[in-house]
């Protein structure tokens, strides 16, 4: 009966399943995960050109600038068929509405929907329900946490013009913040060789950081962006000094600036040349591991 049903609306083809994707990650991700659980024929629509393991993979891949052309001509095409299952990801990224609808508008309308976090979730109206106040309390998280950090980065910023000019501001605040204790520099070196901690723009894992310290036992430990490639062998010779807690490569010059803090030397330093500053900040810094554990 059913059948019959279905061959009088013109659904006389067989079964496949149905991928929207706009771009080539979400494409690789959501066929990958239907060739793992489903053994169907997989129909790719997308919008951007698949990488070509994904593309041999799929019986059939349609690809078009337009989402919403899209989306009309995987309407013709897979009228005939009974689609089992349809994808989609709700990722985040913006635009692309008539893709990331597409499922809810296919019969049998079973629908499934990746999130942001690679899982799946089936488009239900509770689970889409779901995801919506999910998705709305983590805006609202991320706009508390900006506002915040606008707060604090315009006092921040008040407090460093004030105290360009008046030294015993600067000095207050910094009595006031880390206390008048001296912790000896003399501490003796522990541990040989050096660990690498590698990170992305200044995104510092502090945990991690710290099972370096603990766990590692090298003498130094050090900093490098992803998109560095110095060589920390280079930074030695620096703490031949006994007070040397941190040596940087240098990567900017302060000039006449006026900075609260100095991160970096005056000028550009020569070969062989060392220039003391408060704070080296830079992509690459080699650091004592004792003296960092001590503070």
């Amino acid at each position: 009966m059913i059948q019959a049903v279905l061959r009088a609306l013109g659904k006389s083809k067989g079964r496949v399943t149905a991928v929207f994707a706009a771009s080539h990650p979400s494409a690789d991700a959501q066929v990958a995960y239907l060739r793992a659980n489903l053994d169907l024929p997989i129909w790719l629509f997308t919008t951007s050109e698949p990488s070509a393991e994904t593309a041999f993979h799929c019986e059939r891949v349609v690809i078009a600038t337009s989402s919403l052309a899209l989306w009309l001509q995987a309407q013709r095409e897979l009228w005939p068929h009974q689609v089992a299952l349809a994808l989609t990801a709700w990722d985040g990224s913006p635009g692309a509405w008539p893709l990331k609808l597409a499922p809810f508008t296919v019969p049998f309308f079973r629908a499934l929907i990746r999130n942001k976090d690679g899982g799946y979730f089936p488009g239900t109206p509770r689970m889409v329900a779901l995801h919506a106040r999910l998705g709305l309390q983590r805006k609202l998280s991320d706009a508390g946490v900006r506002r915040r950090e606008l707060l604090l980065g315009a006092a921040l910023w008040i407090f460093a013009f004030i105290a360009q000019w008046f030294s015993p501001v600067s000095r207050f605040a910094y009595r006031r913040i880390h206390g008048n204790v001296h912790r000896p520099l003399s501490i003796p070196p522990e541990g040989d060789g050096i660990a690498h901690y590698r990170y992305k723009s200044r995104e510092w894992d502090a945990h991690a950081i710290l099972e370096l310290l603990r766990h590692s036992g090298a003498r130094y430990l050090f900093f490098q962006r992803n998109d560095d490639t110095s060589d920390p062998t280079e930074l030695l010779a620096a703490f031949r000094h006994p007070d040397t807690f941190a040596v940087s490569r240098q990567h900017a010059v302060r000039a006449w600036r006026k900075l609260l803090f100095a991160t970096a030397p005056f000028r550009a330093l020569q070969p062989g040349e060392i220039s003391r500053v408060h704070a080296p900040v830079s992509p690459a810094m080699l650091v004592d591991s004792a003296k960092l554990r001590a503070l």
